[in-house]
């Protein structure tokens, strides 16, 4: 695989691990939260790593860089909301929930401190 830019950026290989993370748990949800629960936090997740890519792709302009870290952003707070609903739910174990969290929590304490530095160019 080539190293493109984006592949050295810590926030895109965590979200990355994020997304692993979020496929391996969901494999155990019942089957009938296959077009639900668990379409919505592995589209969430994908879209993580899909806007921060599609933000360093425009980092020429700050404005829309932000814009797309913003948007990864919200949806970490979505898989935030749909883990938390699964554990709710007894979809995952605690193990299972605090690793997914741990992992998610990293990611939003980076990608907060990388929001900080991009705006401060």
């Amino acid at each position: 695989m080539d190293e493109k830019g984006y592949h050295r950026l810590l926030i895109w290989q965590k979200a990355k691990l994020l997304v692993k993370v979020v496929y391996e748990i969901t494999e155990k949800f019942p089957k009938a939260e296959e077009y639900a629960l668990v379409s919505q936090i592995r589209r969430a997740a994908i879209s993580i790593v899909l806007n921060i890519v599609e933000g360093h792709r425009r980092r020429e302009s700050t404005k829309e860089f932000l814009r797309f870290l913003r948007m990864a952003d919200g949806s970490l707070a979505e898989v935030e909301a749909c883990l938390e609903l699964s554990l709710d739910l007894n979809f995952i174990n605690k193990e299972d929930f605090d690793n997914a969290e741990n992992i998610r929590r990293e990611l939003a304490s980076m990608l907060t401190s990388f929001i900080k530095q991009v705006k401060s160019r």
